[in-house]
């Protein structure tokens, strides 16, 4: 039976942290805000998920996000679907609570793949040795200040939501996720100060196994982000390498006098449109004064499948009349593709062209150039681990 997990449940939760072939955490729920819904056999518990209230920042106003984290089941359930209707259940909560889009830091991409899920966003690892750290002009200014956590937190916060609302995809950061999610203990912080006095920048990093691990810089300007890569490399401290880890986009590295380091992308977060209709309409479509329509397939959570209609930025559903009823022959108008493929391209992950290359997008070419200039331009990006 799959039900909420209660504090009584508390051991079970715990136990099933502890053998499950893919747990990521142990401790009680971090959360006010976060739910653990379990597949439970008697009072035993076989699957679990945490589901997280999250907003994101999307097309520049927010939107409500349910974050799936600690994914565990017991390994001889492993063939018996017990995850397929978890995850089926946790995307009726997710929606009957209003969120448009769910986010999930995948343990299997083909796994959650199946379910809808598909890649949104990469992060990208710089490895530098000392010797190659020095940039190839400085421009940057002195007014770096190294702060406590306590005391950066207000600062960090009005940087990271000025950098947020600029782009798509970033999860809105309560003060709450802050502390819990973002901040470790052995986290150290620096902050780059404008002329007015207002902070422009943040650097936090940390010394770990001889190493200095960057683990998030957001500056608004070249020169806040210059002052912070300074201030960093000449350190006293002894280390070996500097790890910095940074979104895809980020060409930093382009200033350093040697470029030549070992640069590393890797996709880090899968997302999937858990109620299109409402997603569709929070996306701003740029006004065309052409009609799209959009046959969408999903046959994991049914409520999705269906024809959309943009005309004019604004969004209408078409639902089938009929449950199971298809047509026979292909619609003459509009694009055909599944919830994964609409993901990725509301996401700016993939380009509309490409993904019509593949055959994951079917239909007129002038409807798909239509799409092209429909969508948001922002390519998507999430720096978080949830």
């Amino acid at each position: 039976m799959i039900r909420k997990a209660e504090e009584t449940d508390y051991e079970e939760v715990v136990r099933l942290s502890q053998h499950s072939l893919m747990s990521d955490r142990s401790e009680r729920s971090r959360f006010p805000k976060e739910m653990i819904l379990g597949d439970f056999d008697s009072e035993r518990l076989v699957a679990k998920v945490h589901i997280l209230d999250f907003d994101i920042y999307f097309s520049g106003k927010k939107v409500k996000m349910g974050g799936l984290s600690s994914i565990s089941f017991l390994p001889e359930e492993r063939r018996k679907q017990k995850l397929d209707k978890l995850l089926f259940e946790a995307l009726v909560k997710m929606k009957n609570q209003g969120c448009a889009i769910s986010y999930l830091n995948p343990f299997s991409i083909p796994f959650y793949r199946k379910f809808g899920w598909e890649l949104i966003s990469n992060e990208k690892t710089w490895t530098v040795n000392k010797e190659s750290h020095h940039l190839r002009t400085f421009g940057g200014s002195s007014n770096v200040k190294e702060f406590s956590r306590d005391l950066a937190l207000p600062f960090l916060q009005k940087v990271y939501d000025r950098f947020s609302k600029e782009n798509n995809g970033l999860i809105v950061r309560s003060e709450e996720w802050w502390k819990k999610g973002i901040l470790k203990e052995n986290h150290c912080v620096y902050l780059h100060f404008h002329k007015d006095g207002s902070a422009d920048g943040y650097m936090i990093y940390r010394l770990e196994n001889q190493n200095l691990y960057v683990d998030e810089c957001i500056a608004h300007n070249d020169a806040a982000k210059k002052s912070l890569w300074t201030c960093i490399c000449q350190k006293d401290v002894r280390y070996e390498q500097l790890i910095w880890r940074t979104f895809e986009k980020d060409h930093f590295s382009f200033f350093l006098k040697n470029p030549f380091i070992l640069s590393e992308v890797k996709p880090t977060i899968m997302g999937r449109i858990v109620d299109v209709e409402s997603f569709l309409k929070q996306s701003l479509f740029e006004p065309h004064e052409k009609p799209l329509f959009l046959h969408i397939h999903d046959s994991f959570a049914a409520w999705n499948s269906g024809t959309y209609l943009i005309k004019k930025g604004e969004i209408t559903q078409f639902r089938k009349s009929a449950a199971g009823s298809v047509c026979i022959h292909p619609p003459k108008r509009g694009l055909q593709l599944d919830i994964s493929t609409l993901t990725a391209v509301l996401f700016r992950y993939m380009k509309p062209a490409s993904l019509y290359d593949a055959g994951l997008i079917k239909g007129p070419n002038e409807d798909l150039h239509l799409l092209e200039q429909m969508i948001p331009l922002k390519k998507s990006m999430c720096m978080d681990r949830i």
